[in-house]
């Protein structure tokens, strides 16, 4: 295990890769991007893709998107949007990660009323 920041994470070994699978840095995130262009298009049917790794600017990643026209670069383009929108909620308010965003809402009274949600 690899201390930061007083949490421990397992070496990427113990999780089953290999260390030349996953390349680092922007080339390497380029890279996994330009294999990623026979996936995009479909990306609205088979979602769970592995992920961009790599630093690569996200002004690079919505260009990409926005120089597919199709259906799945849209769904893949929402997904982006709102992970960039999140990242910033979680940098600017981190109190959401255990609070509500809107504090003063934190003595509010639900009615759990299961009766309600039934069809």
């Amino acid at each position: 295990m690899v201390p930061i920041n007083n949490c421990q994470f397992p070496k990427i070994s113990k999780l089953g890769f290999n260390q030349d699978f996953i390349k680092v840095g922007e080339s390497g995130a380029r890279d996994r991007l330009e294999s990623f262009v026979s996936e995009i298009d479909n990306y609205h049917v088979n979602r769970d893709l592995p992920a961009i790794f790599g630093t690569i600017s996200v002004r690079t990643l919505v260009n990409f998107a926005l120089s597919r026209f199709s259906n799945g670069a849209g769904f893949w383009l929402s997904e982006l949007i709102w992970r960039e929108f999140f990242s910033q909620i979680l940098y600017n308010f981190p109190h959401v990660v255990n609070q509500l965003f809107k504090q003063n809402l934190s003595q509010l009274k639900y009615r759990n009323n299961m009766d309600w949600f039934k069809l």
